[in-house]
């Protein structure tokens, strides 16, 4: 937020109509700038986990079952190693926030880049455990009918209850 000038933006009185477009407009391009950041990391995170899911396992070509581990999976999956690769995310966020003062902005986005890539690494062993079906499941959960309301989904959540229809309210 180095382009934000916040000393402007607590005055409201001396702002004008088109000073608050402006710094308005400015905020919302940066966030913008951030949501996107965001969403391209949770893509990376994603398309990394699967990478190192699929190389480190063997799957029967008919079934789709893992077969073995190939020697990558053995030691991601099967050594110490999996410990190390379980840790670094949070050993990453401790360093990156003791010292995000001193970095510059590029250094900072390489760091992200490198979290969101190792963050994937460590959620890989997901795959192991869960079918596709159900990894993916929750994104499409809570689906909306043409009238906006949520439809129920079928069958008992986590808890048993079933899920049921909201009511949409208008906003008058």
């Amino acid at each position: 937020m180095a382009d934000y000038d916040s000393t402007r933006a607590y005055n409201v009185r001396a702002r004008t109509g088109a000073d608050a477009f402006a710094i308005d407009e400015g905020l919302r391009a940066y966030m913008i700038r951030v949501y996107n950041y965001m969403g391209i990391g949770l893509v990376l995170t994603g398309a990394v986990a699967y990478a190192f899911y699929t190389m480190a396992v063997v799957t029967d070509p008919a079934t789709g079952h893992i077969v073995a581990l190939t020697a990558l999976g053995k030691a991601i999956y099967a050594s110490w190693l999996r410990w190390v690769i379980a840790f670094a995310p949070l050993v990453v966020v401790m360093l990156f926030a003791a010292r995000v003062n001193q970095m510059s902005s590029q250094t900072a986005q390489a760091v992200f880049w490198a979290f969101a890539a190792l963050m994937g690494l460590s959620l890989s062993s997901i795959f192991l455990i869960y079918t596709g079906a159900s990894i993916a499941g929750p994104i499409g959960r809570n689906r909306r009918d043409e009238s906006g309301s949520r439809k129920p989904t079928g069958g008992n959540d986590r808890w048993g209850s079933r899920r049921w229809k909201t009511r949409s309210y208008s906003t008058r």
